[in-house]
């Protein structure tokens, strides 16, 4: 090679350098924007996997109290711990959902659309769903009627669920109701609700009945959720 040829490498090498760099510093920058996004966006989360989006909470909740009925499903006759434990779930999950809707989300819902008979007939199935809860919470779960009454209480929930996802979610998301604003209240109000009765166990975790653990809950939430006036939906569905 002449000595002529070093200067060209040189410059090819330094051309070479810059790009690296031009590369790097794009990957930096981008880095930069990805991190902001994620600042921006962690408010906007709760602490565990569910949604800022009062829909899409309210969802979630649907699905978790849906998991936990085919959970109590699988169990036989056997597992009694395991049943009062699921159960103790369902219902602690169930008090808080209901609570959360007839606080912040119903009323909010009531501003906003007009479909007063819809946002009654779903205090309603909440009133009959606190009720089948509060004899669930009575037995035991070698009693006769339990598996009745949880398999009823499940009928109820899924009626429910399908009404609430079907008909007045949807009107709720139509008429543009800020969700993340309800969605960032009921958070703050689910924390407050589940300190007070405080976190049931997961299946499988401390499967200790509710009675037998410190301070075991025979919480007071289901007397602090309000019935809307008690009144069924009568008939059938």
């Amino acid at each position: 090679m002449g000595i002529d040829a070093i200067p060209r490498l040189y410059r090819y090498f330094c051309f070479g350098m810059r790009g690296i760099g031009s590369a790097l510093g794009e990957t930096h920058n981008l880095l930069i924007c990805l991190w902001k996004g994620i600042l921006i966006m962690a408010p906007l989360r709760t602490s565990g996997t569910g949604s800022a989006d009062a829909i899409a909470m309210l969802k979630d909740d649907h699905k978790k109290v849906a998991q936990l009925f085919e959970q109590f499903d699988q169990l036989n006759d056997a597992d009694v711990v395991k049943k009062t434990v699921i159960v103790g779930q369902i219902c602690t999950e169930l008090k808080v959902h209901a609570q959360l809707e007839e606080e912040i989300f119903y009323p909010a819902a009531r501003e906003a659309i007009d479909e007063e008979d819809l946002i009654d007939e779903a205090e309603a199935e909440h009133a009959d769903a606190k009720e089948l809860i509060a004899q669930l919470e009575s037995l035991e779960p070698d009693d006769d009627e339990y598996d009745r009454k949880v398999q009823l209480l499940n009928e109820e929930i899924d009626h429910h669920v399908k009404e609430e996802e079907g008909e007045l979610f949807p009107k709720v998301i139509e008429a543009q109701v800020d969700t993340t604003d309800l969605g960032q209240q009921m958070m703050q109000r689910k924390e407050e609700l589940k300190a007070e009765i405080g976190e049931p166990d997961a299946p499988g975790e401390d499967l200790q009945p509710p009675a037998a653990r410190p301070g075991g809950r025979k919480d007071s939430l289901s007397k602090g959720v309000s019935s809307s006036g008690g009144k069924g939906r009568g008939g059938s569905r």
